[in-house]
């Protein structure tokens, strides 16, 4: 885009440089999007029984289930990573209200 105003700003041929750089930079999006989804495919296809995830259903399954049960043992001892809760976080001492008008 920096490039197609540019040439309009030294050519006086505005909206023209613009507009052909936005097609060209869609349409060059486009084109790396087509490579990666046959990047990924070509790689899902050299594993066995891949989900779109990346690993199997067993796989998958056994992983979010770690994933509950620490967080159930988080919440269980009462200590999270974010404790957002606390007043403390939200509230800053200003000292007195009285001495600030």
């Amino acid at each position: 885009m920096g490039l197609g105003y540019w040439a309009d700003s030294s050519f006086e041929t505005e909206p023209v440089f613009l507009l052909v750089g936005l097609a060209l930079g869609f349409a060059t999006f486009v084109v790396r999007l087509v490579q990666m989804r046959k990047l990924v495919e070509e790689a899902a296809a050299e594993v066995p029984d891949a989900t779109p995830t990346g690993g199997t259903n067993d796989e998958v399954s056994r992983v979010l289930e770690r994933i509950r049960e620490r967080n159930q043992r988080e919440n269980e001892a009462g200590s999270t990573d974010d404790d957002w809760d606390t007043p403390s976080v939200w509230s800053i001492d200003h000292g007195d209200d009285d001495e600030r008008e």
